[in-house]
């Protein structure tokens, strides 16, 4: 279907968030969690939607340069406000799960923060349903400007945890790997389910250091992200 582009906000130097519009006949019908293809300036790539469903139908992403990377430099240097793009979708499995669990972990590196925001905004509407549950992310970066994003605003008690894994001299905070963080922070194997989203390694990390601790498969759900030229 087509989408205009309404809004791109620069969150960092290397970071943009991009809001789309579909058309009023033809909305995007999707769950919190899953992506979409762009077709653009000739090539298709895969983003997460950095949102939950909106009443307005607007579709967020957030999108990171890659340098040589194709698509980065349309949305980095030629996108703009106004301009038609092609999407195709949804995809994707990575969406939450109807579990008793009272322990929800989500694990992020980069912007695998956006399908982890998007979840968490569908729980923020029913603040109810969520209020027994601990909720934990550990989000981490290599650079400290690319924490961009803040779950404030949705009125959740989150326990927000970062991580740089770059050698920024003037970070005071955390460091390391984010599954090391969670497990150092406890994980109760028989009694939480995991979302992580990020690097194909740190997802495997994660999947193997958490199974070794006794979670079952079954409570761990994934996306991986894979760059492309």
């Amino acid at each position: 279907m087509p989408a205009r582009i309404v809004l791109m906000d620069r969150l960092a130097p290397e970071i943009v968030r991009v809001v789309l519009k579909t058309p009023p006949a033809t909305p995007l019908h999707f769950v919190a969690g899953q992506y979409i293809d762009v077709i653009a300036d000739g090539v298709r790539r895969s983003y997460s939607l950095a949102n939950s469903p909106r009443s307005d139908n607007l579709l967020e992403l957030i999108i990171k340069r890659y340098p040589g990377g194709h698509l980065s430099s349309f949305w980095f240097e030629r996108a703009k406000p106004n301009d038609l793009i092609r999407l195709e979708g949804p995809f994707g499995t990575f969406f939450r799960r109807n579990s008793e669990s009272k322990n929800i972990l989500f694990l992020a590196t980069g912007t695998g923060i956006a399908p982890v925001k998007a979840l968490l905004e569908e729980m923020a509407v029913d603040r109810e349903a969520s209020s027994h549950q601990r909720i934990r992310v550990f989000w981490g970066n290599r650079e400290a400007e690319n924490f961009c994003w803040d779950p404030v605003s949705l009125g959740l008690n989150i326990g927000f945890h970062h991580l740089l894994s770059g050698g920024d001299p003037n970070w005071a905070g955390r460091r390391g790997y984010v599954h090391e963080a969670a497990i150092d922070d406890g994980v109760d194997p028989t009694d939480t389910i995991v979302y992580a989203c990020g690097s194909s390694v740190m997802i495997a990390s994660a999947r193997n250091a958490l199974s070794a601790l006794g979670l079952p498969p079954r409570r761990f759900v994934s996306d991986a992200f894979v760059s492309s030229n």
